[in-house]
């Protein structure tokens, strides 16, 4: 029988399932906000001075975007197409992973 993950690891697992199935359901200014500061934590000095942490901020971030981009895939939701600036944001996010990713 496996054993259960750490509690932490189930906190986080629990936000990233949470934020992807709500962040599209929220009004244009909340996901502005959401996607920004995601943005702006990706770009954070702090990251650059401890990998692991990077590597964990950027692999959660990156599982969240997925999911919240795969779940409005699935229901079909238009709210994305109503705000450049979320559009914006969310390929400022994915440029910033996609980066990383090839110089590491």
């Amino acid at each position: 029988m496996p054993l259960p993950v750490p509690s932490a690891t189930a906190l986080v697992d629990s936000a990233i399932d949470l934020f992807s199935v709500m962040v599209f359901d929220q009004p244009i200014k909340i996901q502005e906000s959401a996607f920004a500061q995601i943005a702006a934590s990706l770009g954070e000095p702090l990251l650059t001075r401890n990998a692991g942490r990077k590597a964990a901020v950027t692999k959660n971030v990156t599982i969240a975007v997925s999911k919240a981009l795969n779940g409005l895939n699935n229901r079909l939701s238009r709210r994305i197409g109503q705000s450049d600036r979320v559009k914006t944001l969310l390929l400022d996010i994915l440029k910033v992973r996609l980066l990383r990713a090839s110089l590491a």
